[in-house]
């Protein structure tokens, strides 16, 4: 009986924290890459974009629509950013181990050194 009234009591508590879970989402749109813990963690992460590429919003996004692809610089950002998550995560991944950012290539300009002034 104990076994019973144990796994009933475990379901109800997995039902109600996969319900909790749930009511967490954030209302992001269109987020594939980024998982912010909440919208001023997405600041941060936005604020440092434009500052390590030296480029303001509208470089990426429509105002009128954050969320909306209306050019290839989405699939670059999602791109750029997995390849510095894998680095980070594959490469430096001790305790103290520098972090690449993309200010490492970029150094505050929308395209990175190795590419400036071609094409």
């Amino acid at each position: 009986m104990r076994k019973i009234l144990a796994a009933v009591l475990f379901l109800f508590g997995a039902f109600f924290f996969a319900r909790y879970l749930k009511s967490q989402d954030l209302g992001f749109k269109n987020l594939k890459v980024l998982k912010p813990a909440d919208k001023a963690e997405l600041m941060r992460v936005m604020a440092a974009y434009n500052k390590e590429l030296g480029v303001k919003c509208e470089y990426c996004h429509d105002p009128k629509d954050w969320a909306k692809e209306h050019n290839d610089k989405f699939t670059m950002a999602r791109r750029m950013q997995t390849m510095v998550t894998t680095i980070n995560t594959q490469f430096f991944n001790y305790k103290e181990a520098p972090q690449v950012s993309c200010v490492f290539c970029h150094d505050g300009k929308p395209r990175p050194r190795a590419l400036r002034g071609k094409g």
